[in-house]
């Protein structure tokens, strides 16, 4: 039985590397993370592409190899457990992938591709299956009538939907959303994300949500992680991220959505450069060569997360987490001018 004091999702020094476990020619994608997600919460990743946001999606559901570290999915290690027991927990854990058409089978319809799973976990025989299946749909704002129409003649919405009826007509309590609207415009994403929102009232569901969209993460979210170079740069609840980032990159990222009101002015902290090779990655900490305010300490050594004061549940790996940073006071740094 599940016990709400413990968190439904850990992972501790979690580590995934493609390539080669030693030398030249290997990737570190993910590197040594820790974390906890509680029941009935939403942990949002953020961060550039390639930074391992979904290799770390894909390491926590066993659909990619751990190098290193654990997984812990309500008290079972899931790095320990045997691929038949793994088979029977997948029920319980659930993904949406971004692209829809991609994770849609084009040669079945959409009531073969939600009933798949139920079949697949003997949940449901029969015409059973159908009436769940419609049941599903009609929970994410399908109808009956599209049980028999194929991905391809849907809108990306739709299929989105559909995508989302399939993930929990198994019933999970996991659901891991791989930047579920980023290929929907405006209208549908509100849609969807107003959808997941209820879904995870109406099923007390859990949910890792994965988005480059920093608006969308603060509308979702109750914790926010922010990744870079394969490490969590800072994690803490999402109005302490938002409101008070205290990590560089994150600062950056958040001054990086447009400003809608014209009127307001914020002062711009630039980023250098490009990010770099995960197969060579820099000494000390991984962001120093774009970070406007580096110094010695921060080439050398590579910081560790660590709590702020005011707020024990917000970490940062920053030399300089502690001290009032801006432009002005960037020390040591290397710009770039055109």
């Amino acid at each position: 039985m599940s016990d709400a004091a413990f968190p439904l999702l850990g992972a501790t020094g979690l580590s995934v590397r493609y390539g080669p476990s030693g030398g030249r020619g290997g990737v570190t994608a993910v590197n040594g993370v820790t974390f906890d997600l509680s029941r009935a919460t939403t942990l949002g990743l953020v961060g550039e592409s390639g930074c391992g946001k979904t290799t770390l999606a894909r390491a926590v559901l066993r659909l990619v190899p751990l190098s290193s570290g654990r997984v812990v999915f309500d008290g079972l290690d899931l790095s320990r457990l045997a691929r038949s027991h793994l088979r029977r927990l997948r029920r319980r854990m659930q993904i949406v992938f971004q692209d829809s058409l991609g994770s849609l089978n084009p040669r079945l319809t959409i009531e073969e591709a939600v009933g798949e799973g139920l079949r697949i976990h003997r949940l449901r025989r029969g015409p059973a299956v159908r009436d769940r299946v419609a049941e599903m749909l009609g929970r994410v704002g399908l109808q009956t009538a599209d049980l028999g129409r194929y991905p391809h003649e849907l809108s990306g919405g739709q299929r989105q939907r559909v995508a989302i009826a399939r993930a929990l007509a198994v019933g999970p309590e996991l659901l891991v959303c791989d930047e579920p609207v980023s290929a929907l415009d405006v209208s549908a994403q509100a849609q969807i994300l107003s959808l997941l929102i209820a879904l995870k009232r109406d099923f007390g569901l859990t949910y890792l949500f994965i988005s480059h969209n920093l608006a969308v993460v603060n509308s979702v979210c109750d914790t926010v992680a922010v990744m870079y170079l394969g490490r969590f740069v800072e994690i803490g609840p999402r109005a302490a991220v938002f409101e008070n980032p205290r990590h560089p990159y994150t600062r950056i990222l958040l001054e990086s959505v447009p400003e809608p009101d014209p009127t307001r002015r914020r002062t711009q902290v630039p980023m250098i450069g490009e990010p770099p090779s995960p197969s060579s990655p820099p000494p000390g900490c991984p962001f120093h060569p774009r970070c406007p305010f580096a110094v010695d300490v921060c080439r050398h050594d590579r910081p560790d997360l660590k709590p702020a004061a005011a707020t024990p549940a917000h970490h940062t790996a920053c030399h300089r987490s502690d001290e009032d940073l801006s432009p002005a006071t960037s020390t040591g740094a290397t710009r770039i001018t055109a």
